[in-house]
């Protein structure tokens, strides 16, 4: 027994003095990483479109003229870094994933070069090598946002960015949007103008608005923090209107509002693969943020306040992929009661590829959207990117009531993994969509759950980073008929929240 005893003690101390041996064998070598003493920044830049021929086409000079090279001044702004700094490998890594984040390049490479080994910190010099990505985009909008939005995120190479929107579907108008580069956060001038026709109604739309970021300094690696504040005002002037009830909240009554915002951003990014395209690498965020509202709306029958609070989760993870969680809420407040309130719920999940089952992944998206005490004149489009109707109901509906709330879950399935022809990446898809449609009791109005079914096919390119296309074709029982679809999947979940402050579109 004492043997057996002796022997059990021996093993609890070895195993204790390895449990006190190895954290304190990791906090050494942490201890002990090399640090340098910096001397000078070299700073190399190139265009998006570099190399350029000596004597290009006009076109190819008009492109290059819209896409200038970032300024060095803006690098060093963000890299913040002077000379006689201390620095180490942890924070080139840094250095490098902030500069990665910023919307001006595509490629940045840091090399370290001693120059005089001599001494605790061996002086050093950062060799800083970026590439431009190309910073003119291109924006379509089937909704009733503007149909056409054209944005350059780095005018004149000093990081001011022109957004340009066109509305040219029921809406014909212009807006604009300015973003001033600031160290600390940048600054957001805008405004739209726009007037709208339908069938029954007609009016005018004005706004302005302002917003500004604040940046909150981190003191280590971490994600990057910041602070969301905007104001705007709106004027919304009806030329033309049906006739409705004497109601004080129809949605066909001019009014004036006043709304503000503030919000708080983590805005991080992870580079992984497969999620939105088939194999190509990804910037995917990795963050959240929260917003809150407030507004006070000058109506023609009655003023009233108007609240909102809003929020996003994205976790983006190499082994489970991708997570999106979000949420919208926003009311009228009238003598104490809330009006026109609307409450919105988004969830969306991409796993990894299934090995037993040849390589086949599954990806799922919940949207749920509901009204409270809306009028009767407001309700839901049956799909989800359909804008909320103010028009009486036609002959063409088959449901034969408004609808006040919707269930939307899609689940999809690429069949195998990717197959190669030539400079094509493709993968065949499996595809089931449901849905209920719910009046102002909240009564389920469709005889199907099953909205749409089929299948359809991706493509992608091997080499060029272009979006992938999706081409889908289904059967609709609630239509029934067969619904064509072709999509560009580009990832538009994002943590950062606009600076403009807008009211929740019921749609």
């Amino acid at each position: 027994m004492g043997k057996k005893y002796r022997d059990q003690y021996i093993r609890l101390t070895v195993r204790l003095v390895l449990a006190f041996c190895i954290p304190y064998k990791v906090q050494a070598s942490d201890s002990t990483a090399v640090s340098y003493t910096l001397r000078t920044i070299n700073i190399s830049s190139t265009g998006a479109i570099d190399p350029i021929s000596v004597k290009p086409y006009p076109c190819l000079r008009l492109v290059k003229w819209l896409t200038p090279t970032t300024d060095v001044s803006l690098i060093y702004s963000a890299i913040n870094l002077e000379s006689g700094a201390i620095f180490d490998r942890k924070m080139v890594l840094s250095i490098k994933k902030r500069l990665m984040e910023l919307p001006y390049f595509s490629t940045v490479s840091i090399i370290r070069k001693v120059v005089d080994s001599n001494g605790n910190s061996p002086l050093s010099d950062l060799m800083i090598q970026t590439k431009d990505r190309f910073p003119i985009t291109f924006g379509f909008s089937l909704d009733e946002g503007p149909l056409l939005t054209i944005t350059h995120h780095n005018a004149w190479g000093y990081g001011h960015g022109f957004t340009q929107e066109f509305f040219l579907k029921k809406r014909w108008g212009y807006g604009c949007m300015y973003e001033l580069p600031k160290l600390h956060g940048n600054y957001f001038f805008g405004g739209q103008c726009y007037n709208q026709i339908e069938d029954t109604y007609e009016f005018n739309h004005k706004n302005l608005w302002i917003g500004k970021l604040w940046a909150i300094p981190a003191k280590r690696s971490s994600l990057p923090y910041y602070w969301i504040t905007g104001l705007s005002g709106y004027v919304k002037e009806f030329s033309a209107s049906p006739p409705v009830s004497d109601r004080p909240h129809s949605p066909y009554h001019s009014y004036r509002l006043i709304l503000g915002k503030v919000g708080w951003v983590a805005d991080g990014y992870t580079t992984i693969r497969g999620v939105y395209k088939l194999n190509a690498l990804e910037r995917l965020p990795n963050g959240g943020s929260i917003e809150v509202l407030y507004g006070y709306q000058n109506g023609a029958y009655n003023n009233r306040h108007y609240i909102a609070i809003n929020g996003i989760k994205n976790i983006a993870h190499p082994t489970f992929k991708y997570l999106h969680v979000s949420f919208e809420s926003g009311a009228f407040v009238y003598k104490k009661r809330l009006e026109e309130a609307i409450l919105k719920l988004a969830l969306a999940y991409l796993g990894p590829p299934i090995r037993t089952c040849n390589g086949m992944r599954q990806s799922i998206a919940i949207n749920y959207i509901i009204g409270y005490r809306m009028p009767q004149e407001r309700a839901l489009g049956i799909r989800i990117r359909d804008p909320e109707s103010l028009a009486p109901l036609d002959q063409y509906n088959r449901l034969q009531q408004p609808i006040y709330g919707r269930l939307n879950v899609q689940l999809q399935s690429t069949l195998h993994q990717p197959i190669v022809i030539q400079t094509i990446r493709l993968v065949c898809l499996g595809f089931t969509h449901f849905i209920g449609l719910y009046n102002q009791s909240n009564q389920l109005l469709n005889q199907t759950w099953v909205d749409r079914y089929g299948v359809g096919v991706q493509l992608e390119h091997v080499r060029m980073s272009w979006p992938t296309l999706a081409c889908t074709i289904g059967y609709s029982p609630l239509l029934e008929k067969v619904v064509p679809s072709v999509q560009l999947s580009i990832g538009h979940f994002k943590n950062k929240t606009m600076p403009k402050p807008t009211l929740i579109a019921y749609s």
